[in-house]
Protein backbone atom coordinates (compact mmCIF):
# COMPACT_ATOMS: atom_id res chain seq x y z
CA UNK A 1 0.00 0.00 0.00
CA UNK A 2 1.16 3.41 -0.66
CA UNK A 3 1.23 5.54 2.27
CA UNK A 4 -1.33 8.09 0.87
CA UNK A 5 -4.19 5.67 0.26
CA UNK A 6 -7.19 7.14 2.09
CA UNK A 7 -7.85 4.37 5.71
CA UNK A 8 -11.31 3.81 7.04
CA UNK A 9 -11.76 5.97 10.59
CA UNK A 10 -13.31 3.47 12.42
CA UNK A 11 -10.89 0.54 11.68
CA UNK A 12 -8.19 2.28 10.27
CA UNK A 13 -7.43 -0.45 7.72
CA UNK A 14 -6.66 0.86 3.65
CA UNK A 15 -9.79 1.43 2.22
CA UNK A 16 -8.46 -1.07 -0.59
CA UNK A 17 -8.71 -4.08 2.55
CA UNK A 18 -12.00 -3.03 3.29
CA UNK A 19 -13.52 -3.31 -0.38
CA UNK A 20 -12.05 -6.93 -1.48
CA UNK A 21 -14.67 -9.20 -2.89
CA UNK A 22 -15.90 -12.29 -1.07
CA UNK A 23 -19.36 -13.75 -0.61
CA UNK A 24 -19.92 -13.09 2.60
CA UNK A 25 -18.73 -9.51 2.41
CA UNK A 26 -22.00 -9.23 -0.26
CA UNK A 27 -24.00 -10.91 2.00
CA UNK A 28 -23.69 -8.83 5.23
CA UNK A 29 -26.02 -5.90 6.68
CA UNK A 30 -23.13 -3.91 6.52
CA UNK A 31 -21.96 -4.14 3.10
CA UNK A 32 -24.32 -0.63 2.30
CA UNK A 33 -22.39 0.53 5.23
CA UNK A 34 -18.71 -0.53 3.27
CA UNK A 35 -20.14 1.38 -0.08
CA UNK A 36 -20.81 4.39 1.51
CA UNK A 37 -17.41 4.50 3.35
CA UNK A 38 -16.03 3.86 -0.02
CA UNK A 39 -17.42 7.28 -1.26
CA UNK A 40 -17.23 9.13 1.36
CA UNK A 41 -13.53 8.26 1.40
CA UNK A 42 -13.57 9.37 -2.48
CA UNK A 43 -15.28 12.04 -1.88
CA UNK A 44 -12.92 13.40 0.78
CA UNK A 45 -9.62 12.56 -0.35
CA UNK A 46 -9.58 12.56 -4.04
CA UNK A 47 -13.22 13.18 -5.17
CA UNK A 48 -11.73 14.40 -9.18
CA UNK A 49 -9.31 11.27 -9.40
CA UNK A 50 -10.50 7.84 -11.27
CA UNK A 51 -10.08 4.52 -10.00
CA UNK A 52 -10.31 1.23 -11.90
CA UNK A 53 -11.26 3.56 -14.87
CA UNK A 54 -14.45 4.63 -13.33
CA UNK A 55 -15.21 8.58 -11.85
CA UNK A 56 -16.99 9.40 -8.49
CA UNK A 57 -20.09 9.39 -10.62
CA UNK A 58 -20.06 6.36 -12.00
CA UNK A 59 -19.24 4.68 -9.20
CA UNK A 60 -22.33 5.79 -7.82
CA UNK A 61 -24.49 4.88 -10.25
CA UNK A 62 -23.31 1.60 -10.09
CA UNK A 63 -23.72 1.23 -6.67
CA UNK A 64 -27.16 2.54 -6.99
CA UNK A 65 -28.28 -0.47 -8.35
CA UNK A 66 -27.66 -2.46 -5.55
CA UNK A 67 -29.05 -0.29 -3.06
CA UNK A 68 -32.20 0.32 -5.24
CA UNK A 69 -33.10 -3.80 -5.59
CA UNK A 70 -32.32 -4.27 -1.28
CA UNK A 71 -35.88 -3.15 -0.69
CA UNK A 72 -37.58 -5.59 -3.22
CA UNK A 73 -35.05 -8.54 -1.54
CA UNK A 74 -36.27 -7.69 1.64
CA UNK A 75 -39.72 -7.64 0.62
CA UNK A 76 -39.80 -11.18 -1.22
CA UNK A 77 -37.69 -12.46 2.15
CA UNK A 78 -41.07 -11.80 3.98
CA UNK A 79 -43.08 -13.38 1.69
CA UNK A 80 -41.27 -16.32 1.71
CA UNK A 81 -40.52 -16.47 5.01
CA UNK A 82 -44.51 -15.99 5.28
CA UNK A 83 -45.01 -19.16 3.03
CA UNK A 84 -42.63 -21.12 4.59
CA UNK A 85 -44.72 -20.45 8.03
CA UNK A 86 -47.90 -21.16 6.53
CA UNK A 87 -46.32 -24.23 4.92
CA UNK A 88 -45.33 -25.43 8.62
CA UNK A 89 -48.50 -24.74 9.69
CA UNK A 90 -50.21 -27.32 7.04
CA UNK A 91 -47.54 -29.86 7.52
CA UNK A 92 -48.58 -29.58 11.30
CA UNK A 93 -52.33 -29.93 10.39
CA UNK A 94 -51.36 -32.95 8.33
CA UNK A 95 -49.06 -34.49 10.85
CA UNK A 96 -52.01 -34.43 12.96
CA UNK A 97 -54.49 -35.94 10.49
CA UNK A 98 -52.17 -38.66 10.17
CA UNK A 99 -51.52 -39.40 13.75
CA UNK A 100 -55.12 -40.01 13.99
CA UNK A 101 -55.71 -41.91 11.10
CA UNK A 102 -52.78 -44.39 12.36
CA UNK A 103 -53.37 -44.39 15.61
CA UNK A 104 -57.66 -45.53 14.96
Amino acid sequence: MFSDDPTDRVSGRPIALLVTSSHHALKSAGFPHRINTVTKAWETLRPTKTFAGLTLAQFKARCSRASTRAPRLATLEHQVTSALDKRDDADIASLDSIKLVVNA
